[in-house]
Parts: structure tokens; sequence; C-alpha cells
């Protein structure tokens, strides 16, 4: 089992997608957290549900959120992934 976190650029905003990919079927649940911070503030995004990768797909989008673009402002995702077999985490930092 395995998680990305992929970001995704347009020109007034920036996508964080959530994924989890397994070379076998297998179903859980996710727990994916966005911090954007700033001059304006702070805000956190949090989406959570299960998820299930059949055998015709080997990789699932757990969440999506989108974030405008501020200059200054960085952010911060995390994504927790649980199934029967384990446990595994994610982290995408704009600031690395």
């Amino acid at each position: 089992m395995n998680c990305d976190i992929v970001r995704v650029e347009t020109p007034s905003s920036i996508e964080l997608v959530g994924k989890v990919s397994s070379p076998v079927p297998a179903e859980g649940s996710f727990h994916f957290v966005i911090e954007k911070q700033g001059p304006a503030g702070r805000s956190d995004i949090t989406q959570s549900g299960d998820f299930l990768v059949g055998s015709d797909s080997t990789e699932e989008e757990l969440g999506r959120v989108t974030l405008d673009t501020d200059p200054g402002a960085f952010y911060v995702a995390h994504l927790v992934v649980e199934w029967q077999g384990g446990e595994i985490d994610c982290r995408y930092d704009s600031r690395n």
C-alpha cells in the first residue's frame, strides 16, 4: 500500500490531491488534513472517509482540496491511510 499527495497548480489556485495505491484489492479509511498559513491568517481543512481499491483499479483518489494562491502563504498536508494490514502516512510541505 502506498499513498501520495499530488500538487496541481492553476493560475489562481493550488489543488492538493490525496491518493492511495495498492497492487492488490484493499479497503480501509483515511484522514486528510491541510493547513494553510500566511499573511491573512491560518485555515485548516479536514477530509476523512472510507476507501476501496478494487481489482480493476490500483489507485484511488481520497481527497481533493483547492486553495487560493496567496503571496507568502505555505501549505502543509498530511494523509493517513489505515487498512487491515497496517497504516501509512504521507506529508507534503510547500516550504520544502
